[in-house]
Parts: structure tokens; C-alpha cells; sequence
């Protein structure tokens, strides 16, 4: 090949890649944690597409709160507007993005926009609800062991084996699990803002509780619930602490769920019980 002709090559190669345009799949924005297609505002959720990213395998992701409204890295500037309010962004790759939906999004239908490198995507519809409750997992597609842990010893309460230190759970212990989609909080908090820096909390730092109290069941029991809110350190990430009660069947996969303002997650994440 001349140098004329691979120059005339390289040039087209640079004018498809400098010409990418991001998409957002039908659907395709869904509660990061269960994948449920209804998104409370102030949670985390997940946009499915494609050129979000110039490269396969490439990751943009956020290393300090609160976060940016946009994500850079290499030759990439990513941004995300729902509506037309450009939202907090958490992670991106070339085939999806994590933000957090603005707290004060409206319910009912919203669009969203992906701009990658000045180059917008065309709008695409998504769901906006008040509460959509989702319990996130080890494998991270809304079902089967859940994230949930011994408040007292940080044991994940799940079978020996599933991860380092993972210990089954007890009738009378405090456990927490993270979730999303739990809607409003008191005090109210900025969009991309955690109550707290991921150094760690300051005796300034303020807890921020759900305005609505969920109901945790462990096999169809209900647990009492003794904290509902933003986990300290994450952003859209909701903790929910309760107590283990008395009557819950035993076994390594036992239902887990949450219900919230009329909605209940599924019952395919678990945790064990002995």
C-alpha cells in the first residue's frame, strides 16, 4: 500500500470513529439494581445502548463524590441528560452507562439523551416512578444472592463459600442490605452528593432517612426495621438494617424482599438462613 493511499485509509477510519453516535435501546434504561423499567428520582439506574463509549472494553467510571455530570477518560467526554437536566454520572462503557436519576425528576415518561464527544443520541423514553425497589446482588442481575450483611461482624449473610467469610444468618441478628429505589429522603440531598465522603463521616454529616418506612421479609416474615435510608458512602444506594425474626424458614436460599409504597422487589433474590 503507498503512503497516498494508507493516508486516504486512515483518514475514513478517523472519520468513523470521530462520527460515532451513541443509542439507547428501547427499554433499555432499567433500576440498577433489580432491572426493573420503572426508576425512582435520587436512584442508581442503568442506560443499555450502544457508542457510549470509542472503545470496546473501555471504562470510564467515577472515583470521588459527588459526582460529575460528566465522564471523562482518554479522548472521551460522556454526559447524560434526562429531560433536559444533565445527570450525575456513576460509570460508562461502550454498551452502558450508570447515572443517578435527578432527585426531582417528574413521574410518568422522561427522555433521555447519551452525548458522546458533542454527538447526541437520539431521545429515547424511560419510566419515572415514585418507588421501585430493588435489592442488588452478588452477580449484579437482580437475582440470587443478595448484598446483604451482618451489621455486627460485616459477614455476608449468605452460604459458606459464596464469598470470604460469608456466614448464614441467625434468628435475632442485625443485618443490613443495599438496595435502590426507595425513594424521597429527609433532609433532602443534592443530585450526585452521598451523605458522606468516601473517606468517611464527619460528625457534621447528616443521615438521610426514606420518608416512607419499608417493609423487609425474609421468606414471607416480616422483619422489624430499624433504619431506612441513603447508605452513607454511595451514591443512589439505599441500606435498609433489620433484624432477623422468629418463625423465618432456614435454608441457602431463602426469598428476601423489600416492599415499599405499594411496590414489592422480587422474590429471586435470597439470603441464608440457619
Amino acid at each position: 500500500m503507498k503512503f497516498g493511499q494508507a493516508a486516504v485509509l486512515a483518514g475514513a477510519l478517523a472519520g468513523i470513529v470521530s462520527a460515532q453516535v451513541p443509542t439507547v435501546n428501547q427499554g433499555g434504561v432499567v433500576n440498577s439494581a433489580s432491572y426493573a423499567t420503572t426508576n425512582p428520582p435520587g436512584s442508581l439506574i442503568v442506560i443499555f445502548g450502544t457508542n457510549m463509549a470509542s472503545k470496546a472494553g473501555e471504562l470510564l467510571i467515577a472515583s470521588s463524590t459527588p459526582l460529575s455530570t460528566q465522564a471523562q477518560g482518554g479522548s472521551d467526554t460522556v454526559s447524560v441528560k434526562i429531560n433536559g437536566v444533565a445527570t450525575p454520572m456513576y460509570y460508562v462503557t461502550s454498551t452502558q452507562s450508570s447515572v443517578q436519576l435527578p432527585w426531582n425528576t417528574a413521574a410518568g415518561t422522561a427522555n433521555i439523551v447519551v452525548t458522546l464527544n458533542g454527538k447526541a443520541s437520539a431521545s429515547q423514553s424511560m419510566q419515572v416512578g415514585t418507588f421501585s425497589p430493588g435489592i442488588f446482588t452478588q452477580l449484579q442481575n437482580g437475582k440470587g444472592a443478595g448484598l446483604v450483611f451482618n451489621a455486627i461482624t460485616g459477614a455476608m449473610a449468605q452460604p459458606p463459600g459464596t464469598r470470604a467469610g460469608a456466614t448464614p444468618a441467625k434468628i435475632g441478628d442485625h443485618l443490613f442490605v443495599y438496595a435502590t429505589g426507595l425513594g424521597p429522603v429527609t433532609p433532602t440531598i443534592a443530585d450526585g452528593a452521598a451523605p458522606c465522603a468516601l473517606a468517611g463521616c464527619k460528625p457534621t454529616d447528616k443521615q438521610r432517612t426514606t420518608t416512607t418506612t419499608p417493609t423487609v421479609m425474609i421468606g414471607g416474615i416480616s422483619a422489624p426495621v430499624k433504619f431506612s435510608g441513603l447508605s452513607p458512602q454511595f451514591v443512589g444506594v439505599y441500606q435498609v438494617n433489620f433484624d432477623v425474626p422468629s418463625g423465618v424458614p432456614t435454608g441457602n436460599t431463602v426469598p428476601l424482599q423489600i416492599k415499599i409504597g405499594g411496590v414489592t422487589s422480587t422474590d429471586q433474590v435470597t439470603i441464608a438462613i440457619q
